[in-house]
């Protein structure tokens, strides 16, 4: 039998413990003795990005909260089966769940993702005189990790369409 190892653990906001385990090339994540996901079984993750969308498909401009990253399979779902349109915020409460993407379970994920840390901070300037640029600026984490970046979404036309445009990065 192949032994389950501890890889990390990461502390709850409002006390306990979670584990993310290995055994052999599959990875779980336990709080106490209960399993609460696996890189075995995703099905009810990407179930629910598909369902969703599909009850917002008439909706313009749909957005959806993933309510955790986890191992990213709601996420991956979701960004296969979203319109161009649409926009997906990740809520993730437990910054070491985000390390995990990052590090050990860096093999789920098909992208690595940047996580933004801060914003959004509207930037507005020219509109008395007709040469409005107006930004929502964001802190980030670039998707390898090495660095903190400023990025922005441009709404110069009074629309969002979804692009994210880099600023720079902080020394």
């Amino acid at each position: 039998m192949i032994p389950l190892e501890l890889i990390d653990t990461a502390d709850l906001p409002d006390g306990g413990t979670l584990r993310l385990m290995r055994r052999g090339q599959d990875h779980m994540i336990l709080f106490g003795r209960n399993e609460l996901m696996s890189s075995r079984l995703r099905g009810s993750e990407e179930a629910l990005a598909t369902l969703s969308y599909a009850r917002l498909d008439e909706r313009p401009r749909p957005h959806m909260l993933v309510g955790g990253l986890g191992m990213g399979f709601t996420l991956r779902a979701a960004l296969a089966v979203a319109p161009a349109d649409a926009r997906i915020t990740v809520g993730e409460l437990v910054p070491k769940i985000v390390e995990w993407a990052r590090g050990p379970l860096a093999h789920l994920f098909e992208a690595r993702p940047w996580v933004v840390r801060d914003g959004p901070e509207r930037i507005e300037s020219g509109w008395w005189d007709g040469g409005d640029v107006r930004r929502d600026y964001f802190v980030a984490d670039t998707p390898d990790g090495s660095s903190t970046a400023w990025i922005y979404r441009d709404h110069r036309y009074g629309i969002d369409d979804g692009e994210w445009f880099l600023h720079g990065l902080f020394a």
